[in-house]
């Protein structure tokens, strides 16, 4: 009999299989049943909805028993989905011996009582049929009974006393039935079965198991011969694996130790084992290579090893040994490596995944060989790569494929997919694939299932031939390219009357018909078209859909009335719907006040909410799940009336600003179980007193309001809690002791509070089930012993700026399973030690940044594939080391290491995003291998010893958004493969030895932002296409170059232009003229912007900026977006200062010095209200300084020296605060405070040329008359010493030298 592991499996695989089975006996003749009995199978036929159009075959003019479903004699039959009702006309089928209603969606349905009436039956199997309720005991009324399954529905029962009626039951399987009221009588029931051969009854609830029974009447039951099933998910199960597995254990077929702890690998005693045909070894976390040996279990049909943590290759050569494997599943470990070929020749195999590995390579060509294989799932194994080889179409029998989550680079969606004429489920959702999808998988007509989601890389210009797909019952295109089909797909899906499930998530739809001539979508269940375009009314054809169940409406920018025929929908059970603008009005009185009669889960999201929450959502009374969220700016109060909707369980309410405390009345919501009130603007404590009251709440989030006080102790009393978040609140005081009593609690996040005290050992008690750990950001001292052993097994850890040092936590070390670790600012020093390196393999998120821990990584680091790792601002030295399994972000910033980035240092990181190394001692050169990084969205090198040259193979990691390599000793061009970096937007390479031309190439990088190539060595013209090329640039920073040639006037076009600074270089001619197009240095930047880019989470590169400003250099990074800056100095400019300059009124600083500009300074200089710095020193600037500068209220800086400025300096407002001289001088005709000259009147002061006394011109005059003799006698005098005197030129020349000496 097939295990339930198989049958869970089968259901997996099988998503919309339904299967329905009427068998009569063998004594019937084929041509034909009763008449009565014909006619109830077209009753029940007309009860059934039937999507896929399977029961077309039963007709009153052919023969019943050829009719599809139903066997006349013992043959096999096809799978189908129906819903709805069953009709009581199946009671006329009176010599019925096999029903079969598994894998329906009957919603709930209670299992009818007349089935007790049909006394012939056999088997009966209504597992996964949708039904709900209590099991009728009106099942004890068949005698005949052999074998009951009722798994996997809602169903209960009070007790099972039913059962002791049926004499021949040899299989019952109740497994996830509710049978918690019947524990304490199951095992008496049972044992007064005496035919049972097999029961099952997992995950039923039961809590009590007789210790004894006055005799043991399970004579039949076979539970360890042959099958033997272990394990345990705690530690409360003892068994010593390696002596009992020693044992005999000769006729063991099925062995199964899920969940047991099998560290080190698979036990070789299994070995011995030589009858064994499934083995079950799932989620065992070995951490270990698969053994040669495994492959000697010859009569291997089922070998499961999911979730194990398995390491390195696949051992092809022992594979051939398994012939008479079925189902081979490795999936959920790190094996790496090829697909084998040998797997090629399993000729048995059935069902094949290896999902969730490392694999890399191409599919070999000899899995066409597996004649046999159903199901093939090679989803998440990273780098598989069919390419040109179509190894799949030789499965001329597979119906299950799926390659979702792979790395394809782009490549098309095969064609040859079309010519599997058996799959029935295709996923190929988020595989890396783009182009146009392939019309040719309109041939699979059998498909039931086609998953295509994308990242937007997918594309469609129509969907007709989807309608070559009549069994097709689930279509996901979710994130693909459907805007070229906008105007036909709602008549291409109204042309699916099969489907079942339709998902159109964010495709870019911007049309949708706002009527149809007839409504096909008579099966559709589930209607998701969130996130598009539509920006119309709301179809009213949508709400005619009578048979949906769950509409996803949300984000499309409908406006007008919502229809009130929703409320009117007869089966729907789940509605999200919402806006985020004000365009889509909803009568929220008629709205809420329709009939809803099984509406279950509600999900509204608006920006406006007149009135608030209103009382008539009370009338909903069937709510089960409430979700409202808000935007930012509603406001109101809960109403109290949502404690009439008995029936809910969870509660969400997010962005409903109520400005108010808690209300005291949420405690009469009994049966709530998940209470969210995120980001509700709340005040006050927490009641706890009311809160105590909720005594099924399972989750508690209470986070990103303002809540203040303690954490109220009585909150240890709600004894069923499992999540706990009051992060982003203002709480002070300790943690209390008594939430260690909360024994269920799997996640508790106190982070980012103001939490105080000390930490001990007993907050975690009774914690035994807690999984999540956040206490970040808070003042929490952890005092442990050290030899602490906590009660539960973290996966996550997040202690950031706790005070956990100068140790590093001991307790670490009993943590098996942590997956993520955040011990950043902790106050942790010294080296790591040897054993934390232990943990890492596991790790997939490592943070140890900002603590004093010194010394060498392990070399290789081995972590879990395409982890996050930061271990920025500590004092770690040496090598950069290899990681192992790639990452995809790597964070080595502000330390010690040193010697050149290692050769086979990007061999594993093809996934890395985010690599930043800044800060440190790193030598050598940029590695040409670093093409191989193709995902790398930042790299940053800045502030090493680089030298070289920046690679060619640099443009070829055309991710790229932010490229750092300042502050080193880089030379050379700029390569013209940077242009290929289409998504670059920041480029620092500054303060290097660069040269050349700026690269023509470079236009093709369109989306760039900050070009910084500031004291390098540059030369030629600034090019006049960036203004075109770049029409986003806000930095442009060229500073101490030799750049050549005029200021181009088509810089002044750049709108989004923020800081301009082309100082220190061999710039001329005039300052163009016209300022109107430079908009962002027009307008003040009001709002702050954090500019960052690339990476993912929370590791980014920041945009930063020095600027020269105020007489300093400042470091922007944070307010960089709020700097308006423009230097023009210490180049060769002339002319006058345009007076457009007055136009810039959002610029902050203002630096000419160091030119040969001319003319006055403009009069309304004094319009430039924002203005901090000021610096025209150095020119030939004449007149008067303008009284307007006094405007200037925010001046701090100002340098006017070295002028040819006269005219009594202005006083008033700010330029009154500015007493040192040094800011004028250099211009003679200035006078009046802070100056020592005092201006003589209020006339016209002396100028340059001005002379007051006639016999003052007469004694000039002189004495520029002798000035040219004197000079030229004097001159030739010494002259004619230095070359007739010998010993006079020596010491003139060595005089020279040692002044050369001392100057340089």
């Amino acid at each position: 009999m097939e295990s339930c592991y198989s049958r869970q499996r089968r259901f997996l695989i099988s998503v919309f299989l339904l299967n329905v089975l009427i068998y009569w006996g063998g004594y019937w003749k084929v041509s034909g049943c009763f008449d009565s009995e014909r006619k109830a199978l077209t009753t029940i036929q007309k009860a059934l909805n039937d999507p896929s159009n399977i029961l077309s075959s039963w007709d009153d003019a052919s023969d019943s028993c050829k009719w599809r479903g139903i066997t006349c004699h013992n043959t096999h039959y096809d799978g189908f989905l129906i819903n709805g009702g069953i009709d009581p006309a199946l009671v006329e089928l009176q010599h019925l011996q096999l029903l079969d209603l598994s894998f329906n969606a009957l919603d709930g349905a209670p299992i009818p009582d007349f089935l007790g009436s049909m006394k012939e039956l056999r088997h009966l199997d209504l597992s996964w049929a949708g039904f709900g309720r209590r099991i009728p005991h009106q099942l004890g009324n068949v005698p005949k009974l052999i074998s009951l399954d009722l798994s996997y529905s809602s169903l209960s029962a009070k007790n099972l006393w039913c059962l002791t009626s049926l004499p021949s039951l040899n299989y019952l399987d109740m497994s996830y039935v509710n049978l918690s009221m019947a524990s304490h009588d199951w095992v008496h029931v049972m044992n007064m079965s005496p035919s049972l051969i097999e029961l099952a009854l997992y995950h039923c609830g039961l809590s009590y198991i007789s210790p004894i029974l006055p005799s043991v009447n399970f004579t039949s039951l076979r539970l360890l011969d042959p099958y033997l099933l272990l394990g345990s998910t705690d530690d409360n199960l003892r068994v010593d694996l390696s002596e009992f597995l020693e044992g005999s254990w000769r006729k063991l077929k099925i062995l199964h130790l899920s969940f047991s702890q099998l560290h080190g690998g698979i036990p070789i005693s299994i070995w011995n084992m030589t009858s064994l045909e499934s083995l079950f070894l799932n989620a065992c976390k070995m951490h270990a290579a698969i053994p040669d040996w495994l492959y000697e279990l010859k009569n291997l049909k089922r070998l499961s090893l999911s979730d194990c943590m398995l390491t390195g290759p696949i051992p092809a050569a022992r594979l051939g040994g398994l012939s008479s494997l079925e189902e081979l599943d490795l999936s959920g470990s790190q094996l790496n490596g090829n697909i084998p070929a040998a797997l090629g020749g399993l000729s048995s195999l059935v069902e094949l995944d290896l999902s969730w590995n490392q694999l890399n390579g191409t599919i070999p060509t000899t899995l066409g060989q597996l004649s046999n294989l159903f199901l093939l799932d090679l989803s998440n194994v990273f780098e598989v790569d069919e390419r040109d080889d179509p190894a799949l179409v030789e499965l001329k029998h597979l119906q299950f494929l799926d390659l979702s989550f792979n790395a394809f680079h782009g490549a098309p969606i095969p064609d040859f997919l079309g010519s599997m004429k058996d799959l029935r489920h295709l996923n190929l959702s988020d595989a890396g694939f783009s182009g146009s999808i392939p019309h040719q998988l309109g041939n699979l007509s059998k498909l039931i299932s086609l998953k295509l989601s994308s990242d937007y890389s997918l594309s469609a210009k129509n969907l007709w031939w989807l309608t070559s797909l009549p069994s097709l019952n689930y279509l996901d295109m979710s994130f693909v390219n459907l805007s070229m089909a906008s105007h036909d797909w709602v008549h291409v899906m109204n042309m699916s009357p099969s489907l079942v499930e339709l998902r159109l998530l964010d495709c870019g739809l911007s049309y949708i018909s706002p009527t149809l001539p007839s409504v096909n979508f008579t099966s559709l269940r589930v209607l998701d078209l969130r996130f598009n375009d539509f920006n119309s009314t709301i179809p009213n054809w949508i709400a005619n859909i009578s048979s949906l169940v769950s509409l996803y409406l949300s984000r499309n920018n409908f406006h007008g009335e919502v229809p009130y025929q929703f409320s009117l929908l007869p089966n729907l059970e789940e509605l999200w719907f919402g806006s985020t603008d004000d365009n889509l009005r909803v009568d929220w009185s008629e709205f809420l006040e329709g009939s809803w009669r099984k509406l279950k889960k509600l999900h509204l999201s608006f920006s406006q909410l007149p009135g608030g929450i209103p009382n008539s959502i009370s009338n909903m009374i069937s709510l089960e799940f409430l979700g409202l969220s808000f935007g930012e700016n509603i406001t109101g109060s809960i109403p109290r009336a949502i404690t009439k909707l008995i029936n809910l369980e969870s509660l969400s309410l997010y962005g409903y600003k109520m400005h108010a405390a808690i209300p005291d009345w949420l405690h009469e919501l009994k049966n709530l179980k998940h209470l969210s009130l995120q980001d509700c603007m709340l005040t006050g404590p927490i009641p706890a007193a009311r809160l105590g009251g909720l005594s099924s709440l399972e989750e508690l989030d209470l986070s990103r309001n303002q809540l203040n006080g303690n954490i109220p102790a009585a909150l240890g009393g709600l004894s069923s809690l499992q999540e706990l978040s009051l992060q982003e609140n203002q709480l002070n005081g300790t943690i209390p002791t008594t939430l260690g009593q909360l024994s269920n609690l799997g996640w508790l996040d106190l982070s980012d509070n103001s939490l105080t005290g000390n930490v001990s050992e007993s907050v975690f008690e009774n914690l035994k089930k807690l999984t999540s750990l956040y206490l970040s950001s808070n003042s929490l001292v952890f005092v442990p012993h050290s030899d602490w052993a906590p009660p539960f097994q973290l996966f996550d850890i997040y202690l950031s700026s706790c005070h956990l040092g100068p140790r590093f936590p001991l307790w670490l070390r009993t943590q098996k399973y942590v997956q993520v670790l955040d011990l950043s600012d902790t106050t942790i020093s010294g080296i790591i030690p040897t054993w934390f390196w232990d943990l890492t393999p596991q790790l997939r998120s490592l943070n140890l940044s900002n603590n004093h821990i010194f010394g060498q990584l392990p070399n290789p680091l081995k972590m879990q594939p395409q982890s996050f790792i930061d271990l920025s601002s500590n004092h770690f030295n040496g090598p950069i080391p290899c990681i192992l399994n790639g990452a995809r972000v790597l964070d080595l910033s502000n330390n010690q290491f040193s010697a050149p980035i290692p050769p086979n240092f990007t061999s594993t990181m093809q996934y890395l995003e985010y690599f930043c190394a800044k800060g440190n001692q790193i030598n050598g050169t940029i590695p040409s291998f670093i093409e191989g990084m193709k995902s790398l969205t930042v790299l940053d090198l800045s502030r090493n010893n680089i030298g070289g040259i920046i690679p060619l193979s640099l443009g070829n990691c055309v991710a790229l958004e932010a490229v750092d390599l300042s502050n080193n000793r880089l030379s050379g061009e700029i390569p013209r493969s940077l242009g290929q970096l289409r998504r670059l937007r920041t480029m620092h390479l500054s303060n290097n030895s660069l040269s050349g031309k700026i690269p023509l190439s470079l236009k093709k990088s369109s989306s760039l932002e900050t070009m910084d190539l500031g004291y390098n060595n540059f030369s030629g013209h600034i090019p006049t296409w960036i203004s075109k090329s770049f029409p986003t640039l806000r930095i442009l920073r060229l500073r101490s170059n030799m750049f050549t040639g005029n200021i181009p006037s088509q810089l002044l076009n750049l709108t989004s232009l923020q800081l301009l600074d082309v100082a220190q270089n061999c710039l001329s001619g005039s300052i163009p003229q016209s300022f109107e197009n430079l908009m962002a240095m027009k307008n003040e930047q009001k709002i702050n912007h954090v500019r960052s880019y690339g990476g993912m989470g929370s590791s980014y590169y920041e945009e930063n900026l020095l600027v020269s400003m105020k007489g300093l250099v400042l470091e922007y990074t944070r307010t960089v977006s709020l700097v308006t800056c423009m230097d023009l100095s210490r180049n060769n400019l002339s002319g006058e200062i345009p007076e457009g300059f007055t136009g810039l009124l959002g610029l902050r600083a203002l630096n000419l010095s160091g030119n040969h500009l001319t003319g006055k300074i403009p009069d309304k200089i004094g319009k430039l209200a924002l203005l901090e710095s000021l610096d025209f020193s150095e020119n030939q600037l004449s007149g008067t300084i303008p009284l307007s500068m006094s405007n200037l209220t925010f001046l701090s800086c100002l340098n006017l020296s070295f002028n040819n400025l006269w005219g009594k300096i202005p006083s008033g407002n700010q330029l009154q605060t500015f007493q040192d001289p040094s800011i004028y001088m250099g211009n003679i005709g200035l006078c009046g405070p802070p100056l020592l000259d005092k201006c003589v009147s209020d006339e016209t002061p002396p100028g340059p040329g001005y002379v007051e006394k006639d016999e003052e011109e007469d004694e000039m005059r002189w004495f520029y008359s002798g000035l040219g003799p004197g000079f030229a006698v004097g001159f030739w005098a010494l002259c004619g010493i230095l070359v007739l005197k010998r010993s006079w030129r020596i010491v003139y020349y060595r005089f020279f030298d040692k002044m050369k000496d001392r100057l340089f």
